[in-house]
């Protein structure tokens, strides 16, 4: 798909949100939206009632963006970009060009089912394994009473057709994929026109986080310097290295040439 039919598509998406402000992280345009301000944006969208996909971009999905040129082109096509990473969120300070703040994947992932509730819209949960997406679907029922849940089912499949058939006969306002990146991305932005789904979102561990599996990392780690350290969970020193290397390969690779390309791209004149 070229740079214009990309740029055809996303203003036929949703028109009346194609003037955000972004902010060019590594060649990637990053949308500079709060959390709220985030939701907001993905409630019009599912209004719209036409495709929409939603990225959460860290600095390591942008570091891995420079090898894979197909991941960096899903990332670039992408409807509506979050940084979801501490560390880019450091790096566009750094630069001079800040996002408000992290849109943290989980936290987004799961003002957005509340947010489905409140809307009567419906959801669908795509991912991970039996027992962890019947404790999502569980979990969120018993949280919002009435919650509409179109479907769930697990992310084992080897027919992608009687996936996406399942999803397009459900008709859900919402679909929630927690599958490993980039497979992800690349995979929702591959089916999005056949899955029909106004807005995607892939979550990675979110769904062990809610299903009680996996804990979070503490805030110190989630929100940087100045944050509280009471957090439930924890996250161990290689963690944080793994941090500052992504964040030193973010600075290196930042502020591309093409940088201004990818902003036309999400913003065409």
């Amino acid at each position: 798909m070229s740079a214009g039919d990309t740029a055809t598509r996303g203003a036929e998406r949703a028109p009346q949100l194609d003037r955000r402000r972004t902010v060019v992280l590594s060649g990637v345009p990053v949308d500079a939206l709060t959390l709220e301000e985030t939701i907001e944006v993905a409630r019009a969208m599912v209004h719209s009632g036409v495709p929409h996909q939603h990225v959460g971009v860290n600095a390591a999905l942008l570091v891995e963006s420079e090898r894979n040129p197909e991941l960096r082109r899903v990332i670039r096509e992408c409807d509506l970009v979050s940084a979801d990473g501490i560390s880019a969120v450091w790096a566009s300070r750094l630069l001079g060009r800040p996002v408000p703040e992290r849109v943290a994947g989980v936290d987004l992932f799961q003002r957005l089912v509340r947010a489905a509730y409140e809307d009567h819209s419906s959801v669908y949960f795509l991912g991970a394994t039996d027992e962890v997406v019947e404790r999502v679907a569980a979990v969120f029922s018993e949280r919002f009473r009435g919650l509409r849940i179109a479907g769930y089912r697990n992310g084992y499949w080897d027919d992608d057709l009687e996936v996406i058939s399942a999803v397009r006969a459900a008709r859900p306002d919402y679909l929630f994929l927690a599958i490993p990146s980039p497979r992800k991305e690349l995979w929702l932005n591959s089916h999005l026109d056949e899955l029909g789904v106004p807005f995607v979102m892939g979550v990675g561990g979110s769904f062990d986080v809610v299903a009680g599996k996996l804990s979070r990392a503490p805030l110190w780690l989630q929100n940087g310097p100045g944050a509280s350290a009471r957090s439930p969970g924890g996250c161990g020193g290689g963690t944080y290295s793994r941090i500052r290397r992504s964040f030193a390969a973010l600075l290196v690779s930042i502020g591309r040439p093409d940088g201004e390309s990818a902003h036309r791209l999400r913003h065409p004149s």
